[in-house]
Parts: C-alpha cells; sequence; structure tokens
C-alpha cells in the first residue's frame, strides 16, 4: 500500500512523496523547482550544462544532470526565450511608466539558466537588448520601438533573432 503526501517546499512549490508499505518497494519522490531556487534540501539545482553534438554538424544541446528523461535543447531556444520574457516585461513596464527601462531589475527579469542579458539601449519611444549562452560562443539580439537594432541580424521589431 503507498502513502502519498503532499509537502511545500522552497517557495511553495509543490512536492509528491510516495513511499511504499511493504519492504523490497521503492520509495519515489518528485520534486517541481525551478534551477537555480531551493530544492528539497535547501540545495540549489543544478545549472545547465552543455551537451556536445551527437552528430556532425549538429548544434550542441543544453541539459541539466536533473533533467532524467528529459529531452536536451538547443543553446537557441535559451537566448530566444530569454528574449521573448525581456519583451514581454518591457512591453509591460511601458504601459504602467510610458517608457522602456534601462534595467533588469526594474522589470524583475528572471532570464533564463546558462543565458546573459544586456539591456543595450532605452529611451521612452523603444529599447534593444542582446541575450548571450553563456556556455557556447553565441548571441541573440532583440529590438522594440524607435532604436536601431544592437546587431545587423535582428532585422525585424519584436522578433528574437540569432545570427545563421
Amino acid at each position: 500500500m503507498h502513502k502519498k503526501t503532499r509537502h511545500r517546499v522552497g517557495r511553495g512549490f509543490a512536492a509528491l512523496v510516495v513511499s511504499a508499505g511493504f519492504a523490497g518497494f521503492a520509495s519515489c519522490t518528485s520534486f517541481t523547482v525551478r534551477p537555480g531556487e531551493p530544492g528539497p534540501e535547501g540545495d540549489r539545482l543544478p545549472m545547465p550544462i552543455v551537451a556536445p553534438a551527437t552528430e556532425p554538424g549538429a548544434d550542441p544541446r543544453i541539459t541539466t544532470s536533473g533533467d532524467i528523461g528529459v529531452e536536451p535543447r538547443n543553446p537557441r531556444d535559451f537566448a530566444i526565450e530569454a528574449l521573448h520574457e525581456l519583451l514581454r516585461l518591457q512591453d509591460s513596464y511601458h504601459r504602467r511608466h510610458a517608457r522602456y527601462s534601462r534595467f533588469l531589475e526594474d522589470l524583475d527579469y528572471r532570464g533564463s539558466p546558462g543565458v546573459s542579458v544586456r539591456i543595450v539601449r532605452a529611451t521612452r519611444d523603444g529599447w534593444s537588448a542582446i541575450a548571450r549562452v553563456t556556455q557556447v560562443r553565441l548571441e541573440c539580439a532583440i529590438f522594440q520601438g524607435r532604436v536601431s537594432a544592437p546587431r545587423p541580424y535582428a532585422s525585424r521589431a519584436g522578433v528574437p533573432a540569432c545570427p545563421p
């Protein structure tokens, strides 16, 4: 017979603990937390690592040692995800303040693991930013409004772009 209990972990993330009532059954613990946030024992979860490409000419993949059974993702996905989040936060900030923010702290930006983001320029009418994946040589850019693109490959406003 299994006994299921729910526990609150860290900042309110749920944890499901299943323990077996008979000898010989293994217990199973599952926690849902974000990388870099405290886990069940207060320790931080592993940050992403780069896995080498499995085929010649393929892009490297990003994973964490805690992602058991989860398909590694392309580093480009992490950078684009970070820029999409920044776009959403800048739009929200602009609606409240009638200008864009120059500082990530003003936006309560949480980011993507393994990606550093820098706002290059911000004015009342527009902003631009660059996201770099820290473990590979990859950079993506975005701009919005009346500012120039921070990199030539970012050619459409509001659309994150990476070099080909």
